[in-house]
């Protein structure tokens, strides 16, 4: 086969991995207003985060994204490696928390839509041995809504980890947040 054949055959193949059901849709502020307010509501489901599962809810509302009972434990385990430590630290902060960020950003697709929230920051006051101090970190988070099931995807990654004015690397040992499936309860 010739050179040219070979480039038709690649061109042919790879628009048909070009054309599928979710390519962005390009529609007007009314529609994507619409489809906004389809998403927003209460959903729950349930967070996966290293070995641990557990409950929670997710608010969309008033161009907020809010996670309520956002487990705590893989956060403070990059910082408190003794176990002893790790214990005190929880007792203080508790096992979870309540993440808010801003929404930045919906994309619409034929069969979906991703909603990227501007990174923000996750602040503790942290009690360690009877001294308060601070720990942060900086989540991004993207939600992505199957519009024919109204189920919700949410992926959130810890991209910068601070305690007490040291920063954590999170290279190697990444904070990744995943809830599947998250649903609106039925009325």
């Amino acid at each position: 086969m010739s050179y040219l054949k070979y480039v038709l055959v690649l061109v042919s193949v790879l628009s048909l991995f070009a054309c599928s059901d979710d390519d962005p849709v390009e529609i007007n502020e009314d529609t994507a207003t619409m489809i906004y307010n389809d998403i927003k509501g209460t959903y729950e489901g349930n967070v996966r985060v290293g070995n641990e599962t557990r409950p929670v809810r997710i608010i969309i509302a008033n161009d907020e994204f809010t996670i309520k009972q956002l487990p705590l434990q893989p956060i403070l385990q990059r910082v408190f490696t003794d176990q002893g430590q790790l214990e005190e630290v929880m007792k203080s902060v508790g096992e979870t928390t309540t993440f808010t960020a801003p929404v930045s950003n919906l994309s619409v697709m034929s069969n979906s839509s991703v909603i990227t929230m501007e990174p923000s920051d996750l602040v503790l006051t942290v009690t360690e041995g009877n001294q308060h101090k601070q720990l942060s970190v900086l989540i991004q988070a993207y939600a992505s809504w199957a519009r024919s099931w109204g189920d919700l995807t949410v992926e959130m990654y810890a991209i910068e980890l601070y305690y007490d004015g040291k920063k954590y690397d999170l290279t190697n040992n990444r904070i990744e947040y995943f809830i599947d499936n998250a649903k609106k309860p039925k009325e």
